[in-house]
């Protein structure tokens, strides 16, 4: 009898049986599957809303009672439960694409699944532009005229989704602000007091924390709404200074921890609050403006809190502007009740990441840049400024104007060549700018690397690759093949997607550096890309006002007699 060895590899498998997909792929397969059921399940979402885009709120309730249902069937999670309902309700979707170009061709420019190609001109810049306002002092302003009944106007506001949702809750609380253009107008009115209502705040943080903080000050109630990041917010911290405060929060939405929240408030407040570490930022802020409308004096000590020295940089000019009475005891502050005498144009300072991000325009080609505004003494605006400084561009301040002026491309200079520690203090939101910077000096084929200190997550390898760059050993920025096709990016934050804008100016020549959100700039600054299409000279748009001699004249004037027609008898019963 004659034995045959088998073959096959170390596993025993047989060399001519059939290969399993590998899992990998299988569960690519479920994604695309589950990706095609959620635009399936937002098609028919867009049927059952309203003109306004509002979906019934008896017909949101069955769904979401049914969701939690079927998933308490299957799993404990509470975010899956919870959570996953609220993203599932505010997804967003491209159009279905065309079947061919030539239907491409015939869609409107909304119904387009194209990205926004950013192709700035290759030519050196010439900006000189009154500086964006920064939206946390447009916002503190507001509040402060709508609280007091004062008359101000804010000229050259950003007007973006944080903003414009502030003014439509102040004014839905009884104040009276108006936009005109790129400003705001606070109109003299009563103070405002605390009415039982349903108050939209959108996706601001800080507008929450400022209708909160609102009213907390007097025996109150009230139901507060926001989108997806305030309905996904996880606002459970805030339960412990609400106790402190004599208030409560109830949460709509069982098993739910953000908006919609219902907010009861009995008006008697502590002389004084311990701000602890888990509170952020926004939450002292709004309790300080605040505090000057409340009857009684109150005192917050920021001592435990790592950010006092931002915290009080930023209120403490507005207040003392304000007029308001208060006395610093080294990181307490005591507010009295003030009567505020609100100066009529009040100065605002410029908004930091645009203010750095149209100096930095000159950098990857040359020219000049003009700013009107002044920089904001704050920690880690300052902490940016000395940032763009330490890279090689020698920003100036000077007569109530930023600038920067540059013969040539600027040669930014490394980490390690800079000498200095570029990412104490630095905001993570302007992390994308010094990025794009460097991204351009890469492009131009100059051996650039990102510190390891930075934190280089997801989000910056999408950002970079979408450049056709990568990162390579000890950080360095290495250029992929130029033939290679760069796919879009989608920014997660605006701050991304001004840096791309940035980048694309350092681009390589026939590359293509596309945005797939660029309406992601509404909640930064929707006037953005109505600059940054007007490069390399941008201009604002001013209003054309009409005198009194240019008006047209609307009346007809004829020679035709209108003769009235007879009134019967049965019309005069």
């Amino acid at each position: 009898m004659e034995f045959r060895e088998k073959s096959g590899d170390a596993t025993g498998r047989r060399e001519d049986a059939p290969r399993r997909k590998p899992l990998k792929l299988d569960i690519a397969e479920v994604d695309q599957e589950i990706l095609r059921l959620l635009i399936r399940r937002h098609n028919m979402l867009a049927r059952m809303r309203d003109k306004k885009g509002r979906l019934d709120a008896a017909e949101e309730k069955f769904l979401r009672e049914s969701w939690q249902a079927a998933v308490a069937k299957v799993s404990r999670d509470a975010t899956l439960s919870g959570h996953f309902f609220t993203m599932m309700q505010g997804l967003s979707f491209l159009p279905r694409p065309a079947k061919t170009e030539a239907d491409e061709s015939t869609l409107k420019g909304s119904e387009r699944r194209q990205s926004f190609n950013l192709a700035p001109p290759r030519q050196a810049v010439n900006i000189d532009l009154a500086a964006p306002a920064a939206s946390f002092s447009t916002c503190a302003w507001l509040y402060l005229a709508a609280a007091h009944g004062a008359q101000i106007q804010l000229a050259n506001c950003l007007l973006n989704d944080g903003e414009v949702d502030l003014l439509k809750a102040l004014n839905q609380m009884g104040a009276s602000l108006n936009r005109e253009d790129n400003s705001i107008i606070a109109r003299a009115a009563a103070p405002l007091e605390a009415p039982d209502k349903v108050i939209h705040l959108g996706d601001s943080f800080f507008n929450l924390c400022i209708v909160l903080a609102h009213y907390l000050g007097r025996p109150s109630r009230v139901k507060l709404s926001g989108d997806n990041a305030l309905k996904l917010a996880d606002l459970s911290f805030l339960h412990p200074l609400l106790l402190q405060c004599g208030a409560r929060m109830a949460h709509v939405v069982p098993k739910s921890v953000g908006l919609p929240a219902r907010l009861e408030a009995s008006g008697m407040l502590p002389a004084g609050i311990e701000f602890s570490s888990e509170y952020p930022a926004e939450l002292g802020c709004a309790l300080l403006l605040a505090a000057t409308a409340w009857p009684q004096p109150f005192a917050l000590n920021l001592a435990p809190h790592p950010q006092k020295e931002n915290i009080l940089a930023r209120i403490l000019p507005i207040l003392k502007a304000a007029g308001a009475a208060f006395v610093l005891d080294g990181a307490s502050v005591n507010i009295g009740p003030s009567n505020l005498v609100l100066p009529q144009k009040p100065q605002l300072p410029v908004e930091p990441l645009l203010g750095a991000f149209l100096l930095a325009l000159a950098a990857p080609l040359g020219g000049s840049v003009r700013l009107g505004g002044t920089w904001p003494d704050w920690p880690e605006s300052d902490n940016l400024w000395q940032l763009l400084q330490a890279i090689g561009l020698n920003v100036e301040k000077k007569d109530g104007h930023l600038g920067l002026s540059l013969a040539k491309p600027a040669q930014i200079l490394s980490p390690a060549e800079s000498g200095a520690n570029l990412t104490a203090g630095l905001d993570e939101d302007y992390l994308p700018l010094p990025i794009a910077l460097a991204a351009c000096a890469a492009l131009r084929g100059q051996n650039e690397a990102l510190p390891q200190s930075w934190p280089l997550h997801a989000d910056t390898g999408n950002f970079l690759h979408s450049l056709g760059l990568g990162i390579g050993g000890n950080g360095v920025l290495e250029v992929a093949a130029q033939n290679s096709e760069t796919p879009a990016f989608n920014a997660p934050r605006p701050g991304w997607a001004v840096g791309l804008a940035l980048a694309a100016m350092g681009r390589r020549q026939n590359q293509l550096v596309r945005l797939g959100n660029p309406g992601i700039m509404t909640a930064l600054w929707p006037g953005f890309w109505s600059i940054y299409n007007g490069l390399p000279a941008p201009a604002h748009r001013a209003r054309e006002e009409k005198s009194e001699k240019t008006k047209i004249r609307r009346r007809i004037l004829t020679n035709a007699v209108a003769v009235p027609p007879e009134i019967r008898e049965e019309d005069w019963y």
